[in-house]
């Protein structure tokens, strides 16, 4: 049928359909560009948060070992 349809059109038509399409897929294509940007950057937040944590966690673990080791 899309066949057929393209067949009928002149090529001014033509032309102008394909530019249509590959317009919209720009514009698809730069959201999608947002919408990976914002992802990457809650990722790169998420996962500082998370070292952040591990590194507190580790010190608390060390200094409790130094301290038991000095003690004793």
């Amino acid at each position: 049928d899309l066949e057929k349809r393209f067949k009928e059109m002149s090529d001014r038509e033509l032309i102008e359909f394909t530019a249509r399409q590959v317009w919209d897929v720009c514009k698809i294509t730069a959201r999608h560009g947002d919408r990976i940007r914002t992802l990457e950057k809650q990722n790169t937040k998420f996962f500082g948060i998370i070292g952040g944590v591990g590194t507190i966690i580790g010190a608390v673990v060390v200094s409790i070992i130094n301290y038991l080791l000095r003690r004793g």
